[in-house]
């Protein structure tokens, strides 16, 4: 695994706060499950559903990380299936954040986070590369990576 020195550290937190992207949790809570439930009963189109089942992820991610790991899959799986490389991104951030907090697996973390970052720099979604390098930032920092 890659460490990082501190100024790294120190960058990825910066770049992340100076992009304003403090998106971290795209702050959908578990009271907006069901309406995401009923949202993605009634969708047909892949592509919404994906974003939609990475929400229902994100929902859960503080009270039901059972259901935060089986969301988050769901989503990754279709979005490598029709090929959506944004909902991979949003999946891959939500089991970033689950493994970081929910169950303290910070190499997986790290794992899962590189993979969100290195998504969001290919496909310029700059939305989210804060919450990335945010994330990533975090998580070094729990590592003690010098």
């Amino acid at each position: 695994m890659k460490t990082y020195t501190n100024t790294m550290r120190v960058a990825f937190i910066l770049i992340g706060l100076l992009t304003g992207q403090l998106v971290l949790a795209q702050n959908v809570n578990i009271r907006e499950a069901g309406s995401l439930r009923h949202q993605l009963a009634k969708t047909t189109q892949d592509s919404s559903r994906a974003v939609i089942l990475a929400d229902l992820a994100e929902a859960y991610r503080s009270e039901k990380p059972d259901s935060t790991l089986y969301f988050a899959d769901q989503a990754l799986q279709l979005s490598r299936r029709i090929n959506f490389p944004f909902g991979e991104m949003r999946a891959y951030l939500v089991l970033c954040f689950h493994f970081h907090m929910a169950v303290t697996d910070l190499p997986q973390a790290l794992e899962t986070g590189l993979k969100a970052l290195e998504i969001t720099q290919k496909y310029h979604f700059t939305d989210y590369e804060g919450a990335c390098l945010i994330r990533l930032g975090q998580i070094n920092l729990a590592l003690g990576n010098e």
